[in-house]
Order: C-alpha cells, then structure tokens, then sequence
C-alpha cells in the first residue's frame, strides 16, 4: 500500500512538473509570438508613415512645380502685353509723325 501510494505521488509530481514546463514553454512562445507581432507592427506603421511622407513630398513638389509653371506662363504674358504695348505706341508715333508730315507739305505747298 505505501508503495503504491510513493508510486502515485511520484505520478503526480511527474504530471505536477510536465504541467509547470509545458505551461513555462507556452508562456515563452506567447512572449515571443507578442514580441515578433509588435516588432512587424511598429515596422509596418514606419513604413506607412514613411511611404505618407514621401506622398506629401511628391504632392507639393507637385504644386511647386505647377505654381512656377503658372507664374513662368504669366511672366510670358506679361512680356508680350509689353511688346504689344510698344508696338502700339510706335504705330501711334509714326502715325503721328507721318500726319505731322502730311501738315508740314501741305503747309509748304
């Protein structure tokens, strides 16, 4: 009797010790489950924020690029209403030279 109880509390401290290493041993691996998750997490975000950030650099290199296209095209307009301008101006001049001209012989004549 006495040895089939030492035989049965040696059992259950055997199952008593295999519950304690199989619970420390899901213990480690749910950490370390935790920690690879967290780890591709955190990559993952980075990677969205970098991936954001390169956007938004694009998107206003973008409107840079368009605003300097804007003020080039109206730089350009602006040329050319001036030369129009002076154009107009030396028609008015040489109109006017030319009537001064045509008073002058006729005066003479």
């Amino acid at each position: 009797e006495e040895e089939r109880m030492a035989a049965s509390a040696r059992i259950e401290e055997e199952y008593r010790k295999k519950s304690e290493v199989e619970e420390e041993f899901y213990r480690k691996k749910k950490d370390l489950l935790e920690e690879a998750a967290v780890e591709v997490s955190t990559k993952a975000f980075a990677e969205q924020e970098a991936a954001a950030a390169e956007a938004e650099a694009a998107a206003q290199k973008e409107q840079e690029e368009e605003a300097a296209a804007v003020a080039a095209e109206e730089a350009k307009k602006e040329e050319e209403e001036e030369k129009t301008t002076d154009l107009k101006k030396d028609e008015t001049k040489k109109e006017e030279e030319t009537k001064k001209e045509v008073v002058s012989s006729e005066s003479k004549e």
